[in-house]
């Protein structure tokens, strides 16, 4: 099919993922797409029900590793933009970055997202994981989503009907966020801010910086150390194979140092795994997504 008359979006093809990619690893993809519109996303998810065309959605590319090889199907990359604030309820648009559209609220006088300050993703992918620091979450502030069901159909979901947990987001069924809705409760600009400042410190310096990384890659085991403190306790700081290494500043983190493979970060992955079910008797979670 040519999609190129069938939808107004950019359309590229055999497109790097790892030029979307927090970590900067991935094979190409047959098709990446950017929908013009809602609309645009509408008729590009009918042709796909029609066609029987495999596809994965894309946000800012955070909390992802997808595999050296080619992906045979489509990317879909929203990049919707765009927010409405009444009172203390926001809608805001699935591509909006979450980190920079918490500081415009925040500025507003509107609290509840500070502890998204430095979380990178956008704000469809953080609802559809959860995302959250500090002993917070999403889920503490979202009042609905809204997106399109496989066959593009218009579809509202309450937050009563989602199903939140810990780094995760169950739906009725799979859709592509377009826009979100919050409630949030007023405050003061300085203070939410200088909370902020707080987390963003912290997080500097805490976490790898200026540094390709997936994020978090094992989620925390329950009645257990944090999964940082363990890998740290099992002396894996600075573990290297290929140009992946376990990251000296949280043992969490994987970092892409120099031109590093999907495959070695998955090898570190189960190495560390390994490690830590010898030592302690638990098996870690992934926290990242793998997209094979």
């Amino acid at each position: 099919m040519d999609w190129s008359k069938k939808i107004e979006g950019k359309i590229k093809k055999g497109e790097p993922l790892s030029l979307h990619t927090s970590i900067g690893i991935g094979g190409k993809a047959d098709y990446f797409i950017i929908p013009a519109s809602f609309g645009d996303l509408k008729r590009l998810m009918g042709l796909l029900k029609k066609s029987g065309n495999s596809y994965f959605v894309v946000g800012n590319g955070t909390n992802l590793l997808f595999s050296d090889k080619r992906f045979k199907g489509m990317i879909i990359h929203p990049e919707f933009k765009g927010y409405t604030v009444r009172g203390r309820n926001v809608v805001i648009r699935s591509g909006e970055n979450l980190t920079n559209f918490a500081v415009l609220l925040a500025r507003r006088g509107l609290a509840g997202l500070e502890f998204a300050a430095g979380i990178p993703g956008s704000m469809g992918g953080a609802v559809m994981t959860n995302a959250g620091a500090f002993g917070h979450s999403l889920c503490e502030v979202v009042t609905s989503v809204k997106g399109l069901d496989e066959t593009g159909r218009d579809i509202v979901f309450p937050s009563t009907e989602i199903k939140f947990g810990y780094r995760k987001t169950e739906l009725p069924c799979k859709i592509i966020f377009t826009e979100v809705e919050l409630k949030l409760h007023k405050g003061s600009p300085e203070k939410i801010l200088s909370r902020m400042e707080k987390f963003i410190k912290k997080r500097k310096a805490t976490q790898p910086y200026n540094v390709k990384t997936a994020g978090c890659i094992f989620k925390n085991p329950k009645d257990s150390l944090p999964a940082g403190r363990l890998i740290e306790k099992a002396e894996l700081k600075g573990l290297k194979l290929g140009g992946a290494m376990v990251s000296n500043v949280h043992a969490n983190f994987i970092e892409n140092r120099k031109r590093a493979t999907a495959s070695d970060v998955l090898g570190l992955v189960e190495w560390i795994r390994d490690e830590i079910f010898d030592r302690y008797k638990i098996n870690l979670e992934l926290e990242i997504e793998v997209v094979k």
